[in-house]
């Protein structure tokens, strides 16, 4: 085994996905460091990752190992095709997965942030008295109705769709791009909506005889709602750079030798 030329090998298949090594060491869960040595010739890579390398730049095995292309028509090793492909094989779960676990995670934790106290609403049966009512998230999906109800339920819908949309992150390797931008702008509406919210009730405040105080819950769904957005355009687990790398770009040179 040639690990120079091996090195140069896996440099060639990154380079040719406009990859930088910080992005490939995010796709296959390993350092930087260790994508730096591969390619050096200093060290290899074990077994499992070079599976990994090889469905995911559609070369054999073998050809990793020798540092070229030994059969133009093969697009993966026979050890690998010679047995039933696991989860990972087919593109399920690492790095993948942890897209899944974040959605799914921010779903518990928005019905959690629902029941909190969300927005006081005033009533005047009588001459100098004051009824005051508390909502929480929940109440006011299923409890009220008028425009502030529509909205409440747009944003829910909005997010519960963009959450979902990890489902097919996690799940379908060859539309991972389609499903990555539909999460992109649902949770941007989401957000954006949130923020709306947030400000109309807030002017509301200064409009009226009796000022309505915002509740621990609208606060924090608000910022929950930014929090989330921007979490999940930089976590490396479920940014763009994970799921939709640059289009593949064709180059006619030579591997050096």
């Amino acid at each position: 085994m040639d690990k120079v030329k091996m090195g140069k090998f896996l440099t060639q298949l990154r380079n040719d996905k406009n990859l930088r090594q910080q992005d490939e060491a995010e796709i296959f869960q390993v350092s930087p460091q260790a994508i730096s040595k591969w390619e050096s010739g200093e060290s290899v890579p074990d077994i499992g990752t070079l599976e990994k390398l090889s469905n995911f730049y559609k070369v054999g095995i073998d050809e990793i190992i020798n540092g070229e292309i030994m059969n133009p028509n093969a697009n993966v090793s026979t050890v690998v095709v010679a047995r039933n492909p696991s989860m990972e094989d087919r593109g399920i779960g690492k790095p993948f997965y942890g897209a899944f676990i974040y959605s799914m995670s921010a779903i518990v934790l928005a019905l959690i942030l629902s029941l909190f106290p969300y927005i006081p609403f005033s009533a005047y049966p009588g001459y100098g008295s004051v009824v005051t009512v508390v909502f929480n998230f929940y109440q006011v999906l299923f409890s009220s109705t008028g425009s502030l109800t529509a909205l409440v339920w747009l944003i829910a819908l909005l997010f519960l769709a963009s959450a979902c949309m990890s489902i097919g992150l996690w799940l379908s390797p060859k539309r991972r791009h389609a499903f990555w931008l539909w999460e992109f702008w649902l949770a941007l509406a989401n957000m954006a909506l949130n923020l709306f919210l947030f400000v109309t009730l807030v002017s509301a405040s200064f409009t009226t005889y009796h000022p309505v105080l915002l509740q621990t819950g609208s606060i924090i769904l608000t910022i929950f709602s930014v929090a989330y957005f921007v979490l999940f355009i930089t976590l490396p687990i479920t940014k763009k750079r994970t799921f939709c790398p640059k289009k593949e770009v064709v180059k006619n040179r030579p591997i050096e030798r």
